[in-house]
């Protein structure tokens, strides 16, 4: 879920514009789908005992299965990836247990695009995406209020200090 953090210091002194993760409204489909599939398996299906048929497969505890493994999907998408903007760029950090970050650094955002679904539209979430002179630097998926995400990415394109290589120091 996102949480617009407060302003406060990141790494190495960076002050954090905008903190957050996916927002479980971006799950939407996938957590209605586990709901309907534990609602159908547990409540429409007789359990495999009660048909009389010899060896049959307990549908109503595989459909619940399916259900939980779609919610637990959900959530596992939401938890494992971290949107941070600072004054210095844009890190994106993906994974549970193995983890991989991304980072654009703030002098090299050339601008943000807003996407919006329809269900993204009606409940409140988007994609942001951050464009650099390359191409896009990287997505800031299904984030809760993305027009407020890109003014703080925008925050930091504008905040960030000019790269200087060490050739030029």
């Amino acid at each position: 879920m996102s949480s617009g953090a407060p302003e406060g210091q990141g790494a190495a002194g960076e002050r954090v514009l905008w903190h957050g993760r996916a927002s479980y409204r971006s799950q939407a489909a996938l957590l209605l789908a586990g709901a309907v599939l534990v609602v159908v398996g547990a409540v429409l299906f007789p359990p495999a005992e009660a048909t009389g048929i010899p060896g049959a497969v307990d549908a109503p505890s595989a459909i619940v299965a399916l259900g939980v493994v779609a919610a637990a999907l959900a959530y596992l998408t939401v938890i494992a990836t971290e949107y941070t903007v600072t004054d210095r760029g844009v890190r994106v950090a993906r994974g549970i247990v193995a983890r991989s970050e991304a980072e654009v650094r703030g002098d090299w955002i050339t601008g943000t695009r807003v996407s919006q679904d329809v269900l993204g539209r009606i409940l409140g979430y988007g994609d942001v995406a951050v464009a650099t002179a390359g191409g896009t630097g990287a997505v800031l998926a299904g984030v809760a209020d993305p027009a407020r995400v890109a003014a703080a990415v925008e925050g930091a394109a504008r905040a960030a200090p000019p790269y200087k290589s060490a050739a030029h120091a």
